[in-house]
């Protein structure tokens, strides 16, 4: 079991014998409750006992006077090394992130392309309309719709003047049209009386 992460810490502390009295009974009382932090505390306490006893057999050994000089220089390599490690980190983290870069750049791209492909169709999306330039225009004349609104005129007017011109002028020839059978409807009849 794992030790609550607040008493990590007061545990080491108390087990080197470095924590007040007041804190050590409040930890007491604590591992009474949680079976982490006292499986943490035993395991550091005998972890503990078992250096001072290590320490109680080792013989006392003074360093010789060039000790200090060989680690300096040992720590000294280590630093180089890492300067040279980090040299390489730094410059892997720039290839990494360019290529991140190229890969947002290439997203960016198809994401625009896509879009401007998808507002340059003749529907509008958002709307589930056709667009206005194709409002009341219809392949087969027979079929148009006469009774375009004025606000179908604007939106045609707006999109397409082309557009606006040629609705018109199937409107125009529909009507004729129908005009045309009407006065042809009305002189049969004429004649059938």
């Amino acid at each position: 079991m794992k030790p609550c992460s607040k008493n990590r810490k007061q545990i080491i502390s108390l087990v080197t014998g470095a924590l007040p009295n007041d804190h050590a009974k409040g930890l007491h009382s604590h591992f009474q409750t949680c079976p982490g932090c006292f499986s943490y505390w035993q395991e550091m306490s005998q972890l503990t006992e078992r250096l001072k006893a290590a320490d109680d057999h080792l013989p006392d050994v003074d360093p010789s006077p060039s000790f200090h000089s060989r680690l300096v220089r040992r720590i000294e390599a280590l630093d180089k090394r890492s300067a040279f490690a980090n040299a390489i980190e730094i410059v892997q983290a720039w290839l990494l992130n360019t290529h991140l870069a190229h890969a947002a750049i290439l997203l960016l791209v198809s994401t625009t392309a896509v879009f401007l492909i998808l507002r340059s169709r003749p529907v509008d999306v958002r709307r589930h309309t056709p667009p206005p330039e194709m409002a009341g225009i219809s392949r087969n004349p027979a079929k148009t719709d006469s009774s375009v609104s004025l606000a179908g005129y604007h939106q045609v007017a707006e999109s397409s003047l082309d557009a606006l011109d040629e609705l018109l002028s199937r409107q125009a020839r529909n009507v004729a049209t129908a005009e045309s059978l009407r006065v042809l409807s009305i002189r049969k009849t004429d004649l059938a009386n």
